[in-house]
Formats: C-alpha cells, structure tokens, sequence
C-alpha cells in the first residue's frame, strides 16, 4: 500500500488505557491504548492493519501481549501545518455513548474516561514513511488515527487528589493502651 493510500476500519470492543482523546496529551496528540482480547475479531482487524503495510520492517501501532491479546496506539494530531505555512486547529475525536447518541456539550467536559472502560474505535490506518533525524535511517511504519470512538461502559477516572484518609486497622488492646499513654497528641 501507498503512503497515500488509508484504510477506514473499525476496532471490536477492548479496554481503553491512558484515555486521553477529550483532551491533548503532553505531544499535542489526542490519544489512547485499547486493549484487544485474543479472538477471532481482534485477529482479522490485526491482519487488515498489517495488509496496509509494504514488509515486515515497517513499524506497527500495535504490541502483541503475551497472553496473546493485543494493545493497539491509536492517535489524532491536535494541531498541524499546511504546505503554505499556515496553522491550523485539529478536532477531537467524535465520542458517542453505549445507544450511539454523540457525546457533547456539558456531558462531553464531565467525561472522565478511566482505564478499564470498554470502547470501540474508528480508526483510519496508512503507512507512512520518514528520517529518522539521529541515525539518518528511513523509517517506515503504520499509523492508527483515532477518527471517533463510542464508550460501551465506563469506569470513572479518579486522579486520587482526594484525601480519603485511613481506615482502622486490627490492634492489641495493649497497643491502644500504650497509645493512650504515649504522649502524643495529633
């Protein structure tokens, strides 16, 4: 396949990680790992990806686990630069709950995506050719754009900001004794 050249597929249900596609990574990039099971539909989208790819040298989005399921990069630029100099702003990914209905408004800014919940993407790969700046070497690789994605289930992100404090632990009565008098006041 031709850089130029993109195929349009569509990722069965796996576990997102590092969710990151309301808003830009620290490289700009809207991005996200889905965790694919090892089945038959994971095979066939794994073939279709590497039948866009010209040899067994190019680079893949993909890693294969050893358990045998799969963890697939997907990513969209946020930003990019036109032939004439000019910048221009990139969409998010569109998002869309477990009915189908697109996610947007005040529901889409409370979204908080954790790892764990369980998506599906659209993605569209091509390959890609490019120098590497420190070896000089060309490089060839597959790339995996995040076109929009639906959230069958999901597990709330919490960032852990929150004291919660600590639970009682199971103590001799001497130790609660010896506490008491200990001195110390907190």
């Amino acid at each position: 396949m031709s850089a130029a050249k993109k195929l349009s597929l569509v990722t069965p249900i796996g576990k997102a990680k590092w969710f990151s596609l309301t808003k830009v990574d620290k490289f700009s990039n809207y991005t996200c790992t889905i965790e694919l099971a090892d089945c038959p539909e994971t095979h066939k989208l794994i073939s279709q990806i590497d039948s866009a790819g010209d040899d067994s040298h190019t680079r893949k989005p993909y890693t294969l686990e050893a358990d045998g399921s799969y963890s697939l990069k997907v990513k969209g630029k946020s930003k990019g630069q036109k032939k004439d100099g000019t910048a221009y702003i990139v969409n998010p990914p569109v998002l869309y709950n477990a009915l189908g209905k697109k996610i947007d408004g005040i529901d889409l800014a409370k979204l908080n995506v954790g790892n764990g919940s369980e998506i599906r993407a659209k993605i569209e790969v091509s390959a890609y050719v490019m120098l590497d700046q420190n070896t000089q070497e060309v490089m060839k690789g597959l790339s995996c754009k995040v076109k929009s994605v639906q959230i069958a289930k999901i597990v709330e992100f919490s960032g852990g900001d929150e004291d919660s404090g600590f639970g009682a632990l199971e103590v001799s009565e001497d130790a609660v004794e010896g506490e008491a008098n200990s001195g110390y006041d907190f």
